[in-house]
Parts: structure tokens; sequence; C-alpha cells
């Protein structure tokens, strides 16, 4: 028997049953995930600290635990702590819409992409273009990303 107030797709509003409420469906869309919490705290800390620090490993030990992978060694520089953070947000937040953004923070989105797709990505695809109802409130503003 099928649950005509479930979802027939991941994340798909246009299949909910009842559409009086958008706020009282079936659907759980994660905005933002204690894991992902935790994960900027070690990164903050590591990049605040010039390398991490003991709430640094605690924090990406405790996503590290949940997901059953033994704790991280205590003696990593603060490169070899970021790489590990960067591997970390790749494997527990995959699927959730981060990873463009992670890559684009880290400066990595032309290379990962070139190496997965063989696709070139140039300066502007980095960016999103500012709105143009953006631009007329502000003044300040007097010209858009580039390439845009």
């Amino acid at each position: 028997i099928r649950d005509s107030n479930r979802a027939a797709a991941k994340y798909r509003r246009e299949y909910e049953a009842d559409k009086k409420s958008k706020n009282d469906t079936s659907i759980n869309f994660p905005l933002l995930r204690y894991s992902d919490i935790l994960l900027m705290i070690a990164e903050a800390e590591n990049e605040v600290n010039h390398g991490p620090n003991d709430l640094a490993y605690e924090c990406i030990n405790a996503v590290r635990e949940r997901a059953g992978i033994k704790k991280l060694a205590a003696n990593l520089d603060e490169e070899s702590f970021r790489k590990a953070i960067k591997d970390e947000r790749a494997m527990e937040l995959c699927f959730e819409y981060t990873r463009r953004f992670d890559l684009i923070r880290f400066g990595k989105l032309a290379e990962q992409v070139k190496a997965a797709y063989d696709i070139t990505i140039r300066d502007f695809h980095v960016l999103y273009p500012i709105p143009q109802s953006a631009m007329d409130a502000n003044d300040a503003i007097t010209e858009n990303n580039p390439g845009y």
C-alpha cells in the first residue's frame, strides 16, 4: 500500500499530495547538518591557529566516530589537516549540494572539474552574476561580476 503523503522523489514538492502548506510535508531537506557545523569549527580552528588544536581534532573525530571511521592521528600539520577536512567534507556531505561551494572556497573548482569531466571552467563560472535588483538598490556596485 502506497502512502499518499510520501514524496515520489527525493526533495520534490510537486509530488506532494497536500499542497496547502509548504511547511507541512513529508520532505525532509537538510539545510544545515550538525556534522557540517563540526567540520566548519575544525576548519576554522585550523586556519586561525595555523594548525589543528584539541577542539579541531575533537570536532572532526566526532564526525568520523559517528561514521564508524578511526580517529585522525593527532600529529598533523596545518596543510595535512586542511586536506583531511576537505576529504571529510567530500565524504560526509556528498550529494547535499555543498561540494561546488566547497571547491570554490578552496580554489579547486576548475582543477577538480577538469580532472573528473575534462571540462574547462573559466573564471566567470565560479561566481554567479549579481542580480540587477541588487545593483539597482546599491549605488556602490558599479559593474557585475567578471563575465556577466
